[in-house]
This record gives structure tokens, C-alpha cells and sequence, in this order.
């Protein structure tokens, strides 16, 4: 029999709570890490992204999205798509790329209301990431998701708490190439908004300026609930600026925080 690696021994000793739920050990408890990176972030608020522009409207029926590469090279990949569906539950799917459109394509069999992400499940052929970048559009024409060449993964820093679930926010970090200079520093501005689809309210939770890192860490995390839409964006006074943000927390299942 093979042995068992853990880190919690028979003899009463402990380990992080943050650590237990990574694991899974924690019942009803998952670890959210939302990942972004925007390499020429303008005067105007964006979501952290792969794209230097605002995030799409938020679609009020559910789509099929059209997985898309502008390579070839991509044909055979299998890309996962994470989403939700029309009651905002969490849903999945891989497809396989095809031949097709300018390089490579495929269609989700489930209808989303929202997307969370993509990852790349299996590269195509020899290849070892994706050599085009990945779309995921929906049949509205808008792309929700991302993944750009070579990096295997969205990097978005959009997400919305599931249907029967709160996001506890516990820490956002940020850093950027943006740098002191002598004759003026041009200021960052981050802010956290979150839409409510149930109550209507949009708010802008925090704003907080900033010239080259910044990071935050709740003591008392921060709850935003069921079925809220959340975009971390960022925008500096003058110019462009290469920025990537982490922002990390705890979800928590409560099947009386939501709806069927």
C-alpha cells in the first residue's frame, strides 16, 4: 500500500484554516483566487483584463458561446469553459477544438448567463500551451472570456458569486510598472464594483489611489452575496500602465442565500 501524505498528523496538531480549505476539508467552504493582467491600462476605468477595454453587458439570457482561436496550430486543444447558468448555478464543460473559422473553433453544448473563465485542459498535437488566443463569445457578438497566446488560462479580474453562495473578500493585491519620477508622478485609482442582480444596487465598494503597488488585507473580509456580479478595475490619471492584480477569499455554500 502506497503512503499517504498529510499535513494534519494523528497527535493533535493543527494547520491554516486557509490551508484546510484549499485542501477541501472544510465542508461547504471553497478557496476563490482571481487572477488578472492588463499590459496597457488607460484614463478610464477597466476590469483588470485581457483586453484594454470595459467588460461586455453582463448577458440577461442565457448563450451559447462560441470557443474561438485565430490559430490553426490550436486545432485538437480541449479548452474548459466555467460558467453559470440561468439560475446563476455553477456549470462546465470541455470542448475540442476544430477546424474552423480563422484558425480553430468550437461550440458549448450548456448555455451560460455567465462566464468565469477558461483554462486549457490538453494543448493540441506537441504543443505544450495555445498558440493563438482563445475567445469565448457569445451569440450576442460580445466576448466574455479570454485566454491570450502562450499563457493557458484567463487572466480576468471578473467574477460573480454563484447562486446559494457568499464571497468572503479577504485580500487584493496589485502591481504595476507604473514609476516615481522627478517631474510628476501620474496617479492610480482602484476600485472594487459589484452589481447586484437581485437587489438592483450597483456600488463602487472601494476606491482607493495609489502610484505603484498596492495591496489590501481585510482583517473582517468583506461579504458580497449570491448572484453579484464583481469587476476589480483600475484606471491612472495620464498614459498607460502594465498592471496584474490577485485577489483571493473564501465562498461559502448557504443554501438559504439564495434561489433554486
Amino acid at each position: 500500500m502506497s503512503a499517504q501524505t498529510s499535513s494534519i498528523t494523528r497527535n493533535g496538531k493543527t494547520e491554516p484554516f486557509a490551508l484546510q480549505v484549499a485542501r477541501g476539508q472544510i465542508a461547504q467552504h471553497s478557496a476563490i483566487n482571481i487572477f488578472g493582467y492588463q499590459a496597457s491600462v488607460g484614463t478610464s476605468f477597466i476590469p483588470i483584463w485581457e483586453t484594454a477595454a470595459t467588460y461586455p453587458a453582463y448577458l440577461t439570457s442565457p448563450s451559447v458561446m462560441t470557443i474561438g482561436s485565430n490559430s490553426a496550430s490550436d486545432v485538437g486543444a480541449t479548452i474548459i469553459v466555467n460558467g453559470l447558468d440561468k439560475n446563476f448555478n455553477p456549470i462546465s464543460e470541455i470542448v475540442i477544438m476544430a477546424s474552423g473559422g480563422s484558425g480553430a473553433t468550437a461550440t458549448t453544448v450548456n448555455n451560460y448567463l455567465r462566464i468565469q473563465g477558461l483554462v486549457l485542459n490538453t494543448p493540441a498535437g506537441s504543443q505544450k500551451t495555445n498558440i493563438g488566443q482563445i475567445t469565448c463569445t457569445a451569440t450576442n457578438t460580445n466576448v466574455y472570456a479570454y485566454i491570450n497566446a502562450g499563457i493557458g488560462k484567463s487572466q480576468m479580474a471578473v467574477y460573480t458569486v454563484p447562486n446559494n453562495c457568499n464571497f468572503y473578500f479577504t485580500q487584493v493585491t496589485i502591481n504595476t510598472n507604473n514609476a516615481y519620477t522627478a517631474s510628476g508622478t501620474s496617479t492610480l485609482v482602484y476600485q472594487a464594483v459589484s452589481y447586484n442582480s437581485i437587489s438592483g444596487a450597483q456600488l463602487s465598494v472601494l476606491q482607493e489611489p495609489f502610484v505603484n503597488n498596492f495591496i489590501v488585507t481585510k482583517s473582517i473580509p468583506f461579504q458580497f452575496g449570491p448572484k453579484t456580479d464583481i469587476q476589480y478595475q483600475l484606471k491612472i490619471g495620464t498614459g498607460t500602465v502594465g498592471a496584474g492584480i490577485v485577489v483571493e477569499g473564501y465562498q461559502v455554500f448557504n443554501s438559504d442565500s439564495g434561489s433554486a
